[in-house]
């Protein structure tokens, strides 16, 4: 299915529903009395408004949090264990000292469950409750339409009536097969590992990966057949070019650098389909790694770019992101002030950061940084 297909049937049918939804959740508010009578349209129009937030934002958290959970019972169905559980900001993590309470937040989502797959030398694992048991929790939850239905109006009626809806759309909208700029849906995500064994052995490896380095395994202390995709059936869709990225990550952290480099520079080069949000994402690398090693003579023109401009602001507080801003005040524009600032609120960002192994990246990171400003010998 083509993806300007798959765009259009989404967008009908997510804006078909909402208005329908939108229609009914409006008669039924004509019938019910929410708030004082002042006689004034205005005061009680902003009563009704300010009423209609406060319902729906626990609501919708409600609903993300079911939606969750839903993947995270797929998931225990299906044998995979369990990495982070997101709802907003908040992150519950599994470090090795117990779970853990931290902060993270991914643009385009509004939570996560995050499990590793059994494992298995074919690929066949399953991929199916783990990926669709949010959608599919959502859509059993969104039944309660039918009792919203038999009631007579009350307020009641209408927070029945708000998250059945709420759960509709989120069955919908992250059911129906579709990728964004960032992040794919749990639709896409279930029907591409079901096309091609090359795609599972990706997914695979990129939660075993992720594990790792939640509980603090750098990336150069990972086996080498983690970063390469095995099977026959070769994958070339942008989850290969992800994977291949880390693989020239792991090749610089393992101290071959060039070799890391020339693998980033040909995928930089080529035509195959990396997202724009990878490619912008690799370029920054790129610059952050000439910027630790010819701080002198780096090319900083990527970043008039305006597709990378709106990706630095959409991912200010990124600990990469962050790090690179700092390396730009320290190496480029000398800006002793700017640093501080940046590094302050990157010091902030680390500490509750989720992922330990990029904790300690950028440590090491700053260190190498602060030594190069500061005219000192490498290693």
């Amino acid at each position: 299915m083509k993806n300007g297909l798959l765009k259009v049937v989404y967008t009908l049918v997510l804006l078909g529903a909402a208005f329908w939804w939108g229609l009914r959740f409006g008669a039924l508010l004509a019938q019910v009395y929410v708030g004082p009578s002042w006689n004034n349209v205005w005061l009680e129009t902003l009563f009704e408004s300010t009423f209609l937030i406060l319902l729906h934002l626990p609501l919708y958290l409600l609903v993300v949090l079911l939606h969750e959970f839903g993947h995270l019972l797929g998931g225990l169905w299906s044998g995979y264990h369990f990495v982070s559980f997101r709802v907003g900001n908040r992150v519950l993590v599994r470090w090795d000292e117990g779970l853990v309470w931290k902060r993270f937040s991914l643009m385009g989502t509004g939570g996560q469950c995050i499990m590793v797959p059994p494992v298995r030398s074919d690929d066949q694992f399953p991929f199916l409750r783990y990926h669709l048991g949010g959608p599919l929790m959502n859509l059993l939850l969104s039944l309660v339409f039918f009792l919203a239905l038999e009631m007579q109006p009350s307020v009641w009626t209408l927070l029945l009536w708000s998250f059945g809806g709420l759960n509709l759309l989120s069955a919908l909208a992250n059911g129906i097969p579709w990728k964004g700029k960032v992040v794919a849906n749990d639709g896409w995500n279930a029907w591409n590992l079901s096309k091609n064994p090359a795609e599972r052995e990706v997914f695979a490896k990129q939660m075993l990966i992720l594990e790792a380095m939640t509980r603090g395994q750098q990336l150069r202390a990972l086996p080498a057949d983690w970063f390469r995709i095995e099977s026959e059936s070769r994958s070339e869709n942008s989850s290969a070019a992800s994977l291949a990225f880390t693989r020239a990550q792991y090749m610089i952290d393992k101290g071959e650098e060039q070799a890391g480099i020339d693998l980033l520079q040909s995928l930089l080069e080529s035509k195959s389909s990396v997202p724009s949000f990878e490619r912008t994402t690799m370029q920054l690398f790129k610059l952050y790694y000439d910027l630790l090693t010819e701080a002198g003579s780096v090319d900083l023109s990527v970043l008039d770019d305006k597709e990378t401009q709106q990706f630095l602001k959409g991912m200010k507080d990124y600990p990469f992101v962050l790090s690179l801003n700092y390396a730009l005040a320290r190496l480029s524009k000398q800006d002793q002030v700017e640093a501080a600032r940046i590094r302050q609120r990157l010091d902030r960002v680390l500490e509750t950061y989720p992922t330990k192994a990029e904790i300690d990246s950028v440590w090491e990171d700053l260190e190498l940084i602060d030594r190069i400003a500061a005219g000192q010998p490498l290693d």
